[in-house]
Parts: structure tokens; sequence; C-alpha cells
């Protein structure tokens, strides 16, 4: 078994480390012996594994150095897979036009090729930026022709990536039920073949679902699992992703305090659910997501805007309100120097 395909099992089990060494042994083998083909998909791998570990500007480099391997030996369908994860990456990074254009480019190519696995990925691609733009209808179409490949060709891996994405349909739009449906599909599909990547995702989806349920222990026993996963696999997205759902989770709890608890409680929860999204948005920053930086500082506001909502009653957090007040106001102007920053510098240096 080449050095290459050992990096790609320990990549999908989630040993990263030792994926990274293969890879790197594998292109400077490729290398020495003249092997284009080889050197571009050791390279591609090796994007592929700095992207999930939140090293971008790494990971944009890799796949520009693959695709010129691929452009010089006329590799139409490994340029087709390169399109497709550079606009992944791009997605990331918040640039949509040039994402979108990569995935329509890497699709028309799969199609010329007849790559049926490609395919499937990117509808998926397509799928995701469907998500992020609100045309959920669209996105659970894309999703929903990739699935049919997916299940066309076996690929169990994909398959459950793209019932996460269903999944994600569903809790954008707050059907909980079906969310629910669609992460333990992807749970289930996942442990069968221990890809423990799709398994944190499906915990933290169906933590949001409990929540969305009313049922928060169930939702909290999802999100430690999401953690030990995240902390095993080590990624930073997966840190800041549980960050995210952990502050959801206590903002729930603040929200229905201080009924069934003191108002000591209520404090505790809100401040606890603040550090979250801030540990969340300072991870994202880190690694340069634009759009979950965002998403973290909306979720900071929100929280704001209920203690100031609760300043007035003298109750809970209203027993502080000067101090809670002061703070808003330095966490709105933090939030609205961020938004300009991020305003005026959309590009990603490459």
């Amino acid at each position: 078994m080449s050095l290459n395909n050992l990096g790609s099992i320990a990549y999908r089990l989630g040993e990263y480390k030792e994926a990274m060494s293969d890879f790197r042994e594998s292109v400077s083998l490729y290398t020495k012996i003249g092997d284009r083909y080889g050197q571009g998909m050791s390279t591609n791998n090796i994007a592929s594994l700095h992207q999930i570990l939140g090293e971008y500007p790494e990971a944009l480099k890799s796949y520009q150095q693959s695709q010129a391997h691929f452009q010089e030996i006329g590799d139409r369908q490994s340029m087709g897979m390169s399109f497709s994860n550079t606009g992944s990456l791009l997605l990331n990074l918040g640039e949509y036009d040039r994402a979108a254009e990569c995935f329509a480019s890497s699709l028309e190519i799969r199609n010329q090729v007849g790559d049926v696995f490609g395919q499937a990925t990117s509808h998926y691609n397509i799928g995701t930026l469907k998500i992020i733009h609100g045309l959920f209808e669209d996105a659970l179409r894309s999703f929903q022709q990739a699935l049919e490949l997916c299940e066309k060709i076996g690929d169990r891996y994909a398959l459950s990536g793209n019932l996460i994405g269903i999944g994600r349909v569903h809790l954008a739009r707050r059907e909980w039920d079906k969310a629910q449906t669609a992460m333990l599909h992807a749970e289930t599909t996942a442990v069968a073949i221990n890809y423990r990547e799709a398994l944190r995702k499906a915990a933290l989806g169906l933590s949001e679902a409990a929540m969305g349920k009313h049922d928060p222990g169930t939702a909290e026993v999802k999100l430690q699992e999401a953690k030990d996963l995240a902390l095993a696999i080590g990624t930073k997205t997966g840190l800041a992703e549980c960050d995210m759902v952990q502050g959801k989770l206590l903002a729930y709890r603040a929200a229905g305090l201080p009924a069934g608890g003191t108002a000591d409680d209520q404090v505790e929860a809100v401040r606890s659910a603040l550090d979250s999204f801030e540990s969340a948005m300072r991870r994202y920053e880190e690694i340069g997501q634009r759009l979950s930086v965002a998403n973290a500082c909306e979720e900071i506001a929100n929280m704001m805007e209920f203690v100031l909502a609760s300043t007035s009653t003298g109750d809970g957090v209203g027993k502080d309100s000067r101090w809670w007040r002061d703070r808003a106001n330095a966490i709105f102007c933090a939030l609205g120097l961020r938004h300009r920053i991020y305003e005026n510098n959309t590009q990603f240096d490459e």
C-alpha cells in the first residue's frame, strides 16, 4: 500500500499528524521519480489537511501547487477536483463569488468526464453555498442530488456528509424533528465506518436539534460527545463550532432563569454564554473564517440585547445593570469596529 493511501486512511480516521507525515513523504518520493500525478494528489491531500486544521494560507498554497501539476499533465478529472477543493477553501474564507465560480467549473468538468464521485462532491459544495445565501430549497435539491449519487456508488463517507448538510438545512428552518432524523442517519452511517469528523458534526447537529425540542439534557450529552471528538481530532474549526453550540445552550438556559433557579444562576449562565461565543469568535478570527466570525458576533449581540432588556427588572442580570450596560457598550463598539475591518478587508491575501 502506498504512503498516499496510508495517509488517506489516517485522514479519514482523524489521525491528522500521521496523515500529514505520510503525505509529505509521499510528495518527496513522487518528486524523486518525476511522477507529476502522484505529486499533485499528495499535495492536494496536504492542502485538505491544512484546510481542516484551519491553516488556510498553507492550504491555498498547496492547492495551487497541486493544480499546477494537474495542468501540466492535462488531467481534467483531477482539475475538477482541484477547482472543487479550492472553492471549498474560498467558501470558508467568505469569498462566495469566487467559490461559486470554482464550484461551477468543477461540476462542468466532472459532468464532461463522467466523474460520478466528483459530481456528488460538487453538488454538496453548491448545497453548502446555498445554505449561506438562505436558499434552503435549492440547498436541499443539491444535497439530494449528491445523496443519490453517493448511494449509487456506495460512498458512505460522502453519504454521511450530505446527510449532515440536509440536517443543517432543517436546523436553519427550525424543523427540529427533520433535522434530528437526518443527523441520526448521518451518525449511524459515520459509526459504521469510524468517520470521526462526521460523528463530531452529527453530534453538534443533534445537540442543536435537542435544544430546539426543549431537551437541554440531550443537548448537553451530544455537545460533550462533539467536544471530546474535536479534542481528539485536534481541529481548530471543530473546537470553535463546539464553543458556538455551547454558547447557544448556555443562552437557552439563561433565558429560562431565574425561574427554576436563582438570580445568580442567570448571571453565571449569561457570563458563560458570552465567554463561549467570544472564544468561538477568537478561534474563527485566528483561522480566517469571516462568515463564522460574523455569526459569533451576531450571537454576542443577541446575548447583550437580552441582557439590556433584562436590566430594567432588577432581577438576575438586572441586579448589576450598570456593569452589564458598560460591558454591552464596550462589546457593541468592538463588534462595530470588527464589522468595519471585515467589510474593508474582504479579499484573502494569496
